[in-house]
């Protein structure tokens, strides 16, 4: 039952229901005022922490010491029968959250008259060394004449105290300060960048981490920087923008100090872009006709004012002619669209030739090649005529042959697509390894039974290899050596890439192990040596059978971690080379000097990552989804549908047992990438142009985030941690705003 008093308040009815408890609209019987009361009873207390009643006690304090036009006025704080109370000013109007949906203040001059009556509340509060770490647009309310009332101190905290948990994290994820997330100290600067991002909010229309699950947002306000504002709104001028990305900067000391500094700054500004001195009433009066209108998105479009044709020649049954009306479209997407068998056994990203295709006719309505297609087509020597069906695209009317028929022809390219690239002298990160116990293996065991269970072992540390940038250089009978780098980048990366690769054996492994013992009754064991030096780098041999091969002795040292590892018992072995690069990205264990040579070859063992790597823990967990990739790519696209049930309609002509097999191995090829995020932009940068013109939105994005992070949680039960959640959070959002900047911006 509903009070019907509190102290000297006559309670009219609840107007709210809060965290804590309730509010309510109420006549103060004294004073004969209208006031709202805000509780907290001790069943609530109890239920969140014992702290809350002292936290609800500091609210009253906090604003009650504060008299500014801009801040809520508190009038009164008691406690009836166990009920703690609060009586304020009751306000009219509506908070700034639904301000900020309804779109309700379209001219500029009203968003910066809102903005600096909010600096003028947080500053006279800092003035006061009062503190608020809440602030967010739900805090923030807008009366019916443009003025402008702070709310809810419940997390402020005086120059005199601090009452908030050693290490506890309070406030809103959207709107805290990195130290806030860290749960460190807080002070004014914290509260400047919850300003930077509330601010950010209501200059846009959208949020400056817009990531939809807590722990993404966490990791945005960590590690993300806000899309420019300039950019979402060109009304922004550059200055305004400026002042915002200063309050957002996640080192405190690079923002302003408090929101008296930043209001000065926005004063400060340009004529063009200063803050008007108040919010126009009929802003908030036409509230109730902007809440009928909702916000439009621009979606990039590429249509075309006339239909173009592509045909297919000599496709099985005849000529295939295609219509198009989206320029945006390769070659590849339209034999896709048709039901035309164009191979691309690397799902489209220009690393194989078995997409390829013969213009016949109109080659002067081909676009130019991109990049990527222009290297490929140097190096397997093609002429004008030759394209890339995944990188091809047209203007007009052109007719194409498919060159790959059939599965011969598709297995010539195979070969002739992976041919040894030019010799060089480069760093390079190089790990050997050696599968121990295995020699008694052969001496006993029949042939087939040799070769499959060394097979067996290659495919269990191959994929790591190949995962994380590796090139294998050679077979050493019962081990291998890799090489890491080749393409470019610095030490760092082509070290952390040879552990990244070393860690994922020695945890494959225990599969093999298992199976060793299970099937054919002996134990073995993985040794690894990790080197980082230079090495001439070339194709050696035969014209028929050429591989990479480094010359040096970087690999007879890597080779010489094994058997020090070997010796010793440590699986994972490297040199001072590679130690001297990464010591602080890994977990050291014992050092191992190897006896057996005069130079001084010790070995550092190697425990583990220092912490967590995104890239890492998104490969392994990966794996996990891969070896079920049938039901996961099923349970994508039915949570997909779940979530966003719009998105159905962009898959109402496709076999989504296809979809689901393309959407794994696309992402497989995304996960073997990650640690060289440029090979991948142009693949990117093209899928995100295709998905633009098939109608993907930025919500769309949003609800495969989604998707795939529970698909990932369900498919890898209580392996999903926070750490995997924010790596796979992280790697997700680097791949989504690649693809959406070249949505933005159509290929030409």
């Amino acid at each position: 039952m509903m009070r019907t008093a509190l102290g000297k308040y006559s309670i009219a009815g609840k107007i709210g229901q809060g965290a804590m408890g309730e509010v309510y609209k109420a006549r103060d019987t004294v004073l004969n005022r209208m006031v709202a009361v805000k509780t907290i009873a001790p069943a609530a207390a109890l239920r969140w922490d014992e702290s809350l009643t002292e936290r609800f006690r500091r609210e009253a304090q906090a604003a009650a010491g504060l008299n500014h036009p801009n801040i809520i006025t508190v009038h009164d704080f008691g406690e009836e029968d166990g009920t703690f109370y609060m009586a304020m000013e009751l306000l009219e109007g509506s908070d700034l959250s639904e301000v900020v949906r309804r779109r309700a203040l379209p001219r500029l001059e009203d968003r910066l008259g809102v903005i600096e009556q909010i600096c003028d509340g947080v500053a006279f509060a800092h003035a006061h060394r009062v503190v608020h770490r809440d602030l967010k647009p739900a805090n923030i309310h807008l009366l019916p004449n443009g003025r402008v009332k702070i709310m809810d101190f419940g997390l402020a905290r005086s120059g005199e105290m601090d009452a908030t948990r050693s290490g506890g994290i309070l406030g809103t994820p959207y709107y805290m300060a990195p130290e806030q997330v860290r749960g460190e100290r807080t002070d004014a600067r914290s509260d400047v960048f919850s300003l930077g991002a509330l601010f950010y909010e209501l200059l846009s229309g959208r949020r400056a981490f817009p990531a939809e699950t807590i722990h993404a947002v966490l990791f945005q306000v960590l590690e993300r920087e806000p899309e420019p504002l300039e950019k979402l709104d060109p009304a922004i001028s550059p200055a305004l923008a400026a002042v915002v990305r200063r309050a957002l900067d996640k080192a405190p000391d690079q923002r302003y100090q408090d929101a008296g500094e930043m209001r000065e700054a926005l004063r400060g500004l340009p004529m063009e872009s200063a803050p008007a001195p108040s919010l126009s009433l009929g802003a908030l009066e036409s509230m109730g006709a902007a809440a009928g209108s909702p916000p439009t998105q621009s979606t990039p479009t590429l249509a075309l004012s006339r239909p173009f044709r592509v045909t297919f020649e000599r496709e099985e049954g005849g000529d295939r002619v295609v219509e198009v009306s989206n320029p945006g479209f390769s070659l590849l997407d339209m034999a896709q669209r048709e039901g035309i068998p164009l191979f691309h056994e690397c799902g489209g990203r220009a690393r194989c030739s078995t997409c390829r295709v013969r213009i016949v006719s109109g080659a002067a309505n081909v676009q130019p090649r991109t990049p990527v297609e222009a290297r490929l087509a140097s190096r397997l020597g093609w002429g004008d005529e030759i394209r890339l069906g995944c990188q091809t695209r047209v203007s007009g009317d052109v007719a194409v042959q498919r060159l790959i028929l059939d599965s011969d022809d598709f297995s010539l390219l195979w070969f002739e697509s992976r041919q040894p690239g030019a010799a060089q002298e480069t760093a390079v990160a190089v790990l050997s390894c050696s599968l121990q116990g295995f020699g008694d293996f052969v001496r006993k065991a029949p042939p087939y039974d040799v070769i499959h269970l060394l097979n067996r072992f290659f495919l269990q540390v191959g994929e790591p290899v190949l995962a994380n940038g590796g090139t294998i250089e050679k077979y050493l009978g019962e081990g291998l050596v890799a090489l890491f780098g080749l393409a470019g980048g610095d030490a760092r990366e082509k070290c952390l890439g040879a552990v990244r690769a070393a860690l994922r054996m020695r945890a494959r492994m225990a599969e093999l192990e298992s199976y060793a013992r299970k099937h054919f009754g002996i134990g073995l064991r993985l040794g690894i040596g990790l080197h980082f030096g230079r090495a001439v780098v070339g194709p050696v041999g035969h014209p028929s059978r050429m591989q990479i091969t480094a010359l040096g002795d970087v690999t007879t040292i890597a080779g010489r971690m094994v058997a020090a590892g070997r010796d010793s018992g440590a699986q994972i072995l490297a040199t001072e080379a590679v130690i001297n690069v990464i010591e602080e990205d890994v977990q050291l264990g014992r050092i191992v000097q190897n006896e057996a040579q005069d130079e001084d070859q010790g070995g550092w063992e190697i425990i583990d990552l220092r912490k967590p790597d995104a890239v890492f823990l998104t490969q392994t967990t990966f794996e996990e989804v891969a070896r079920r990739k049938a039901e996961a790519g099923a349970l994508f696209y039915e949570l997909l549908f779940e979530i966003d049930p719009g998105c159905r309609a962009l898959f109402s002509a496709t076999d989504m047992r296809a979809q689901a097999e393309m959407l794994m191995t696309m992402l497989a090829a995304a996960v073997q990438g990650l640690d060289r995020m440029e090979d991948l932009r142009g693949t990117l940068q093209d899928l995100g142009r295709r998905h633009a013109g098939y109608g993907v939105q930025l919500k769309h994005y949003d609800a495969v985030e989604q998707a795939l992070l529970e698909t990932i949680r369900r498919m890898i039960g209580d392996a999903f941690t926070l750490d995997v959640r924010l790596a796979w959070s992280r790697i997700y959002n680097d791949l989504a705003r690649i693809m959406l900047e070249a949505a933005e911006t159509p290929a030409v």
